[in-house]
């Protein structure tokens, strides 16, 4: 393919991150496209399909939220309980290059983790007792449900290691993919309308 930056590595070098200069390709289980000022639709989910509580969906929002202006421009955004949508345009690192997709959902996923493992830990530390026994993990367990918390496992590891990426390739595109993320919550039942889910953001309607 004449004129395309052909990478199997992962998108970070020994020397870290690397911003994007080119048009390239790399591939992990997934093929990942990226080049300077594109726009992308970003997947990524929870490690084993682990539940998370509403809490957690505030810790990844806020984190998706804190990126934004600093290293891309977040144009939609929805934190659902095992998977996560955004639509995004990463910002110049510096003159001409630009914040590779590896290196931002990197910063998403590792403050979220750190956070959500955290609050596991100060809310429910039986979970991560060694002696504990059968009966206090049940018993928090119980306690969890009751208190509308469906994240009921002990945790170590939040996300899976790689996302799913695809460049926007036209307005009508991202139309559809907005509308895809604005709708997901609707579509799965855990509210009735768009804007009364609280771990969504829509540039310009919902921030």
């Amino acid at each position: 393919m004449k004129g395309i930056l052909l990478k199997i590595q992962e998108g970070k070098s020994k020397k870290g991150f690397q911003p994007i200069e080119e048009f390239g390709i790399y591939r992990r289980n997934l093929p990942h496209w990226e080049g300077p000022g594109h726009l992308y639709f970003i997947t990524f989910r929870t490690y084993q399909d682990f539940i998370l509580p509403e809490e957690a969906r505030q810790i990844v929002l806020n984190s998706c939220k804190f990126h934004n202006n600093k290293k891309y421009d977040l144009y939609t955004c929805v934190v659902m309980p095992d998977h996560i949508h955004l639509i995004l345009q990463p910002l110049e690192k510096r003159v001409g290059a630009f914040y590779s997709i590896a290196e931002i959902t990197h910063s998403i996923k590792s403050y979220s983790a750190k956070q959500i493992i955290n609050l596991f830990y100060k809310s429910y530390p039986v979970f991560h007792r060694q002696d504990a026994c059968d009966t206090e993990i049940e018993d928090a367990r119980v306690t969890k449900r009751k208190a509308g918390r469906t994240g009921v496992s002990p945790v170590k590891k939040i996300w899976l290691g790689e996302s799913f990426d695809r460049i926007i390739r036209d307005e009508n595109e991202l139309l559809e993919k907005i509308n895809y993320i604005i709708n997901n919550p609707v579509k799965k039942g855990l509210v009735e309308k768009p804007e009364d889910y609280k771990w969504l953001i829509i540039k310009g309607w919902l921030e």
